[in-house]
């Protein structure tokens, strides 16, 4: 009987807790269709700036621009910059996983707008209205080097990879 108590408020203290780590990544990260429409922009992209074009929507303008930004980042730590030297993801692939593990740079880094630290040229063009949504397309450049230090002083990757 002992055991079995245990065995609950344990499997109760898992759910609450993944239940909270889903929570900030939902946060984190509003559902909507990511379909990634970030492409690299080769001419202005530098060894220590890349720059992409990427597609960003929301119900409100700034917010759309907010979410250009966020699906560079998203896009550089998750998936990859096609035909890049960062091809493959600057974290890695579990997306879910990785946010949950280092909730406090997460945090920081987008609800704070630290991200915005990595930001060096940011052009955006007009709102397009689709639907309730407005769509912006922005030119973005990001200081590659300084969020690679960035991320190997938080400990997300190292020199050697993740």
């Amino acid at each position: 009987m002992k055991n079995y108590f245990k065995a609950l408020v344990l499997l109760s203290f898992l759910t609450i807790s993944n239940k909270t780590h889903s929570q900030l990544f939902a946060k984190l990260f509003p559902p909507k269709s990511f379909d990634s429409r970030v492409t690299l922009v080769p001419d202005q992209t530098t060894a220590n700036v890349i720059t992409m074009q990427v597609v960003g929507s929301a119900s409100r303008q700034n917010n759309a621009e907010d979410d250009a930004a966020k699906d560079c980042f998203r896009t550089i730590f998750f998936r990859g910059v096609p035909e890049s030297s960062y091809k493959m993801p600057l974290i890695g692939t579990q997306e879910i996983s990785i946010v949950n593990s280092n909730e406090a740079y997460f945090k920081s880094f987008f609800e704070n707008k630290r991200y915005l630290s990595f930001i060096v040229s940011s052009n955006c063009g007009s709102i397009v209205k689709i639907n309730n949504r407005k769509e912006v397309t922005c030119i973005m450049g990001i200081n590659i080097a300084l969020l690679k230090e960035d991320l190997k002083n938080y400990k997300l990757i190292t020199d050697y990879g993740f």
